[in-house]
């Protein structure tokens, strides 16, 4: 969902929410970084990370995410984020599929 206000975007950036279907997905990446470097990030964040069930390449792993609460009503992104957020998917070997869906919910707002 794109709910929460960015100010180095200058506009919505995304955020995970619980919908409850088990059909909804997020698309995106997995990083596997030091504890001492998620602590700088956490600082940058402002808001702690969350164990969340993640299943990539069909197994099953804990990671942590930074989930925030909403800012705004769900409404539509700089062009330049969802540009960035759409060479993200392709470098990290998302399907066109995925990348049109990302695109779809980010446009329909």
């Amino acid at each position: 969902m794109f709910n929460v206000w960015s100010c180095r975007w200058g506009g919505l950036a995304a955020n995970l929410i619980s919908t409850n279907n088990i059909d909804d997905r997020v698309y995106g990446a997995i990083y596997r970084i030091l504890n001492k470097k998620l602590d700088v990030l956490t600082q940058y964040e402002t808001e702690k990370p969350e164990d969340i069930p993640v299943e990539a390449d069909g197994v099953s792993i804990k990671a942590q995410a930074y989930i925030f609460k909403p800012s705004r009503e769900p409404g539509r992104l700089r062009d330049a984020y969802l540009q960035v957020m759409l060479i993200g998917l392709r470098q990290h070997g998302h399907s066109e599929e995925a990348i049109e869906k990302v695109k779809k919910l980010a446009e329909s707002h």
